[in-house]
């Protein structure tokens, strides 16, 4: 570039600089431009103004500029209304038009596609399955669970007897049902399933009453053999009229409760007659205990009135083995009865002072035995005179 053609740019960028603090001095632009000499009085302002800035420029150019700023030649002026301004401005926005042109679009075709993909989601799918669904359960479903439900009660039947009201029913059902799947009702086709499986649930007790009572017979039909063997057994042993009498007591009632079919029942009746019948058969001897520290006789009397004084043995019952068996004996002084192995008889005065004797003669009791009671029978058949009355405690 040439240094001509270079001045000349400057002095056009400052010729702009001017018109554009001409346009910032608002006051100067007003107050000088208003008068004569208004040119050459704004010259030397703008000449202070650089001057104050550091800048020396030519008055040449100053005056440029202010017939610049007269000529508007450096000032945008925008179109004025009308056709190119209309163009103009839809060019330069074109970008921003386009946006809202396309969300415009956008919304118009939401507005037309929207409800259909509303009813499309919202009806017409949910009607398509339905009617999937109701052909599956007509065609696949519904007549598999209504054979299950009639082969299922069926075979509940077989242990039903006299079931043939119900196996009625079930047939008149089941032809319903299908009526029903054929007539494309499937409503009338679970209902129909619905009683099929309530005849199932009628036949289901009754099977489990059938069941409960053959095996309370098939129980009571071995209880009453067993009872039958125990009682045989009980009446060999009772050799004795107590004895047998004891037997014929419970068996009665193992009898009765082995008809029943009732277990429980059974075992307690049974261990009962077992007991008695293990009493009946062993034979036991009945002696004064005779042991260091251990007392072989006592006494009561009443208010310490020797009149009323009455004498006691203390006895066990031995097996022949020598050991001691414990035994039931009612107390006549508390009217209770207790399990012991050593209890006190009543005896008379006499017999108390003979054994009384025995044990003072060497410190031992010779005659021990005062009773025994036989294989065979429950009583005891005593060597001494006694009453019969006992106390379990002194």
């Amino acid at each position: 570039m040439s240094a001509s053609a270079e001045t000349k740019f400057d002095d056009v960028m400052v010729a702009m600089d001017v018109v554009d603090t001409i346009r910032h001095e608002k006051n100067l632009v007003e107050t000088e431009l208003s008068g004569p000499e208004r040119e050459r009085a704004l010259v030397a302002k703008l000449r202070d103004i650089y001057r104050a800035q550091g800048l020396e420029v030519s008055d040449d150019v100053l005056q440029k500029g202010v017939a610049a700023l007269e000529e508007r030649r450096f000032v945008h002026e925008p179109l004025k209304p009308g056709l190119n301004r209309t163009l103009a401005t839809l060019y330069v926005r074109r970008g921003k038009y386009a946006f809202r042109s396309a969300v415009a679009a956008v919304a118009l075709v939401a507005a037309v596609a929207v409800p259909k993909t509303i009813y499309h989601f919202a009806v017409a799918v949910p009607k398509e399955r339905a009617a999937a669904e109701l052909n599956m359960a007509l065609t696949e479903k519904l007549p598999r669970e209504l054979n299950d439900a009639v082969a299922a009660a069926v075979l509940v039947a077989r242990d039903v007897p006299s079931a043939d009201v119900q196996l009625s029913a079930l047939e008149r059902t089941k032809q319903d049902g299908l009526a029903a799947l054929a007539a494309r009702d499937a409503d009338k086709a679970r209902k129909a399933i619905a009683t099929i499986v309530d005849i199932r649930k009628q036949l289901e007790t009754r099977a489990a009453a059938a069941i409960r009572e053959r095996e309370s017979r098939e129980a009571a039909a071995g209880l009453t053999a067993e009872a039958a063997a125990l009682i045989a057994d009980a009446r060999a042993a009772a050799r004795e009229p107590s004895a047998a009498k004891a037997v014929e007591t419970l068996a009665v009632d193992l009898e009765r409760v082995a008809k029943t079919g009732d277990r429980g029942a059974f075992a307690t009746a049974k261990a009962k007659l077992v007991n008695l019948t293990d009493e009946i058969k062993l034979p036991l001897t009945i002696k004064i205990v005779d042991r260091p520290k251990v007392m072989a006789g006592i006494f009561r009397m009443r208010n310490n009135d020797p009149r009323t004084k009455v004498y006691y043995l203390v006895v066990e019952a031995v097996r022949p083995d020598g050991t001691a068996v414990p035994r039931q004996i009612r107390n006549v002084e508390t009217d209770r009865t207790e399990t012991v192995t050593t209890w006190a008889i009543r005896v008379s005065e006499g017999t108390y002072s003979k054994v009384a004797a025995d044990k003072k003669n060497d410190g031992f009791i010779n005659e021990r035995d005062i009773g025994s009671k036989p294989a065979g029978a429950l009583d005891i058949v005593w060597s001494v005179t006694t009453g019969g009355e006992t106390i379990t405690k002194w």
